[in-house]
């Protein structure tokens, strides 16, 4: 791998991360509109954007894994939804790191569905990491514990749906799988966002819409990053999304992670990058059954 193609797939890497907080971000700064539409605009505004280059490829949509896509789509959204919640509940260092609990998932989902087993080392990565989450969690009467357990909940929907990707892609194109995802996704969206429905201001309807628009940026970010470094460097660069919500955090919520929260995200972002950089487990099969 050239040196050239390190540095180019680092920066898509970090763009990806840093349009990932922003879109977390935007969703933080509109109190006022429901997760229910915020959801479903992201998906029709990215939808809108990414249709003309879906369109360009002229791939053929025809698919024997319809039932796999449409799980994808629902564990997705699932995911989303619990993101966008916890994000607003939770300081956006929290939520970020949560979501970010994906990679610690993906084996216990593995081994679950595909029935593979966990190598040992691995597990010891897996208990670091899941050590950190624990302290970030820090149970007792002044912390939201339910935000918290639903911003975790998005880590293993991400986990869930990541590997329902992986199984695809041995079948599918990545413009068929995408295709499928946005409209299945705006279709599940959809009704929650009716019957859910309250108006909000001019102000609102730019923040939701930069939501649709940055996390169109990060999938175009991440597909980039994956072309010029492996997937697993560009996972552990994802982490970077964590430093950027601490940030942001602080220079627009005021809020200052205490030592404990500190100490856990260490320990999740270390089991989280062991994990994806631990070659000798290679969990799921990349040849074609």
């Amino acid at each position: 791998m050239k040196e050239r193609d390190i540095f180019i797939g680092s920066m898509f890497g970090l763009l990806a991360a840093l349009s990932y907080t922003i879109m977390a971000t935007l969703v933080k700064l509109s109190p006022e509109v429901r997760i229910e539409a915020v959801v479903f605009f992201r998906n029709v505004v990215s939808m809108i954007i990414l249709l003309p280059f879906l369109l360009k490829k002229k791939i053929s949509l025809k698919t024997k894994r319809f039932k796999l896509h449409t799980f994808r789509a629902v564990v997705g959204m699932l995911g989303l939804y619990a993101y966008f919640y916890a994000v607003r509940n939770l300081p956006l260092v929290n939520a970020i790191l949560l979501a970010n609990t994906s990679p610690l998932f993906i084996p216990l989902v593995v081994l679950l569905w595909i029935k593979s087993k966990i190598p040992k080392r691995r597990m010891v990565f897996l208990g670091l990491g899941f050590l950190g989450v624990a302290l970030i969690l820090e149970p007792n009467l002044h912390f939201p514990l339910v935000p918290s357990i639903i911003g975790l909940s998005a880590g293993l929907f991400v986990a869930i749906a990541m590997v329902s990707v992986r199984l695809l892609s041995k079948t599918e194109k990545t413009e068929s799988i995408l295709f499928y995802f946005f409209i299945f996704s705006i279709i599940i969206s959809f009704f929650p966002m009716v019957f859910t429905w309250e108006p909000f201001s001019e102000k609102m309807w730019i923040y939701i819409l930069g939501v649709g628009v940055a996390a169109t940026f990060f999938q175009f970010f991440i597909t980039k990053a994956y072309t010029y470094i492996p997937a697993t460097q560009a996972g552990c660069l994802m982490y970077m999304s964590i430093v950027f919500g601490g940030i942001l955090g602080f220079f627009l919520f005021d809020t200052i992670p205490k030592i404990t929260i500190l100490l856990g995200a260490f320990l999740v972002i270390l089991g989280g990058i062991l994990t994806l950089l631990d070659k000798k487990g290679r969990i799921i099969p990349s040849k074609k059954s």
